[in-house]
């Protein structure tokens, strides 16, 4: 007789009540379900309970998986003691991270986003490849601070952006002054001054121009000049290439457009990073392991296995790796009793989640013990 088999018996024997024999099939099955069972008969009869019903928790996913005739038991519950989402926490050491990775972080990717510019900018790509990085990065300390406060990961996301956007203005201003003091020099010589020049700067460019001095003057000299568009080979092989200028007012709304990618994408990136699963007993956030694939031949009988709640034979379907559908299990700890599974599907080119949602324990320990088990 299969461990199926046997657990199938077990079953029926839970819900006749018939513990004693229960306990005698469950004794010769090595199984981890079978160990769950046993605990859950002597957690009954110590409290003279009779064996609960199978029934699927309601919300425990954004799919649902009822139980079927296979494994319809107290160990195959779909339940909604789920990991808990609070939220609204900023531990000190959470906040401390999250403003050093905002200013530390923002002003590192602020500057590889200058001196990249240098050789290369391209436009919105550039900007969006810099609010991907510094959103990324503000994760970190969101993650490993254990930040649960989706505000003020938010809050901290918009300073990190806000700090990238002014290092890159303040490092092409710099660079900028810089090249138009060796100008000068040449023009007037090495005894003119650092000090001198600059004067020569605000007033016969800057000012005169624009009717401002410093930082705010050479922004106020950028827009009013118009961003120049060109071919990104042109701009590889032939940096003095100026290309296509687009004027002051479709520079002023491209460089709205760059305010709102570099400041809102790393906030939202970041609050969303609360939305995960926060395991209370180990004060962190869930990690999730892939614990196997399955083959496109396959991948049908292993969901109708999932839904009929045949963990372990949806379990022997998977290899370690590879295949149209992937398997990955989150669990605060590796007894606890419940887990999250997150099923994705390879549907062209692209993956698409198509189960997210809690599971018991005993069906994650069913789900990779199949998968152990040899293929026939």
């Amino acid at each position: 007789m299969t461990i199926k088999d046997e657990l199938v018996r077990a079953r029926s024997l839970i819900q006749q009540q018939r513990y004693s024999e229960a306990r005698a099939v469950l004794n010769r099955v090595d199984h981890p379900v079978a160990k769950d069972w046993l605990a859950k008969l002597n957690s009954l009869e110590s409290s003279g309970a009779a064996a609960p019903r199978a029934t699927p928790a309601p919300g425990a996913g954004r799919a649902s998986m009822p139980a079927g005739d296979n494994f319809n038991s107290p160990a195959y519950v779909m339940t909604d003691a789920a990991p808990a989402r609070r939220r609204g926490r900023l531990p000190l050491t959470g906040l401390i991270l999250l403003l050093l990775m905002a200013v530390v972080g923002g002003a590192a990717v602020g500057a590889a986003l200058h001196f990249s510019g240098r050789y290369l900018y391209l436009i919105f790509v550039s900007v969006i490849l810099a609010a991907a990085l510094i959103g990324g990065l503000m994760t970190v300390p969101v993650t490993y601070g254990r930040v649960r406060s989706g505000a003020a990961a938010f809050i901290f996301g918009l300073l990190a952006g806000v700090i990238v956007y002014n290092t890159y203005w303040v490092l092409d201003y710099t660079y900028q002054m810089q090249l138009w003091r060796e100008e000068y020099r040449a023009l007037e010589g090495d005894a003119a001054s650092d000090e001198m020049i600059n004067r020569l700067i605000d007033s016969f460019i800057l000012e005169e121009e624009t009717g401002s001095t410093g930082f705010v003057g050479y922004v106020r000299l950028t827009i009013q000049e118009g961003l120049n568009i060109s071919d990104a080979s042109d701009s590889i092989t032939n940096p003095s290439e100026e290309g296509m200028n687009i004027g002051t007012e479709l520079t002023i709304g491209y460089y709205v457009l760059e305010i709102l990618i570099i400041t809102l994408g790393p906030a939202f990136f970041a609050a969303s990073r609360t939305d995960a699963p926060f395991c209370d007993d180990t004060g962190r956030y869930m990690r999730f392991q892939g614990v196997g694939g399955v083959k496109r031949e396959e991948a049908d009988q292993f969901l109708s296995l999932l839904q009929a709640d045949n963990f372990v034979g949806a379990g022997a379907l998977m290899g370690k790796r590879g295949g149209v559908i992937q398997v990955e299990i989150g669990r605060c700890q590796p007894t606890s009793p419940t887990a999250i599974m997150k099923v994705k599907q390879q549907q062209g080119r692209s993956t698409k989640e198509i189960f997210n949602g809690t599971i018991s324990g005993a069906q994650a320990d069913a789900l990779t013990s199949g998968r152990m088990q040899p293929k026939s």
